[in-house]
């Protein structure tokens, strides 16, 4: 299964400037060095505080690339819960679960990527169908980053499909969100990227957990360009391991 191809655009020097002139307290912010030609033949590990950061480390992004993002402590955090409502039963800590981004500026960065066609999926150690009162964890991680205006690619299609090559439970797509069913994320991806007949120039992978990071970066370092991002910022982890 192949998605549609768009015509070729440019990630032009906007997410820079939009950095520039953020209104975070974040203080300056420097502008990243540019690659050198022998650094954009491999693999590369990079630390930033924000997907935002990252992503100002290529202003020539296009539709050939592919930028990839975990969702819990790197685009979202899970507003922790009060020690009253922790006592209660799992079903109705649920129900007072709030989210909020964890950097101001992701929604107008996304759209910036949508306009210019440039692919950007979620990809999240997240358990698929039913779990606890929710019915769909599928519907409800999408229901989730959608309240707070992040906009994933082909989330307004009906790509939703099941990764069935790969051992049960199946990790699954749904509008934009791969989620990976406890399985390891780089064989996830790898999954992913084979049933979709996706074959991007460059992947862009962000995630706060270097577990994570490195088992993408092994999985797939050498089968096309990769830049990781480790994502480390004040967020505390405190959504269940279990989710």
């Amino acid at each position: 299964m192949a998605f549609k191809q768009q015509p070729k655009h440019i990630l032009t020097c906007a997410v820079l400037a939009l950095l520039d002139t953020s209104t975070l307290n974040a203080g300056t912010i420097v502008p990243p060095p540019i690659l050198k030609k022998d650094q954009q033949s491999q693999a590369i590990i990079t630390t930033v505080s924000s997907v935002c950061d990252g992503l100002a480390h290529y202003p020539d992004l296009g539709p050939d690339d592919l930028v990839v993002c975990d969702l819990d402590e790197t685009l979202v955090k899970h507003e922790k819960l009060s020690e009253e409502w922790l006592k209660k039963p799992f079903h109705e800590q649920i129900t007072e679960w709030r989210f909020s981004l964890i950097d101001d500026r992701l929604p107008t960065v996304f759209k910036l990527l949508h306009e210019k066609n440039i692919p950007v999926v979620a990809l999240t150690h997240t358990r698929t169908g039913s779990f606890e009162s929710i019915p769909s964890m599928e519907r409800w991680r999408f229901d989730i980053v959608n309240s707070l205006g992040l906009k994933f690619s082909f989330d307004e299609k009906k790509h939703t499909f099941q990764l069935t090559k790969m051992p049960k439970p199946y990790p699954s797509f749904f509008k934009g969100i791969i989620l990976t069913a406890h399985q390891p994320k780089g064989h996830v991806l790898q999954a992913f990227l084979k049933k979709t007949k996706m074959t991007p120039k460059r992947i862009l992978f962000f995630d706060d957990l270097k577990s994570n990071i490195d088992h993408v970066h092994k999985t797939l370092a050498g089968t096309t360009h990769l830049h990781c991002f480790h994502i480390t910022n004040e967020a505390i982890a405190t959504m269940p391991k279990d989710i």
